[in-house]
């Protein structure tokens, strides 16, 4: 059974290693705005990320667009990636 890590605001070598353990990590929105995200996002396989902004008033409309420009994809395509990514979790095999 795959595991959502909740808020991940770790370093590289963690998130790699969490990864090879078929586990997926959601990103805390205050984390995804600091420049240093920029990085770590891009050195990560897209089909293990999800985004959030529990407890915060950012829209995830800026998140999304925030990580669509550091991945070099356009908002639409991270929107598929990240509803395949909940489909393969959730078992949900609805195309969008």
């Amino acid at each position: 059974m795959p595991w959502i890590i909740h808020g991940f605001r770790g370093k590289t070598e963690l998130a790699r290693q969490l990864i090879s353990r078929n586990m997926y990590l959601s990103f805390w929105f205050d984390f995804i705005v600091r420049p240093e995200s920029s990085e770590l996002i891009r050195s990560l396989p897209s089909d293990r990320i999800f985004l959030e902004t529990d407890g915060s008033d950012v829209s995830i409309r800026e998140i999304y667009n925030k990580v669509a420009g550091d991945l070099g994809i356009n908002v639409t395509e991270l929107i598929t990636i990240i509803h395949n990514n909940y489909n393969e979790v959730f078992n949900w095999n609805k195309p969008i």
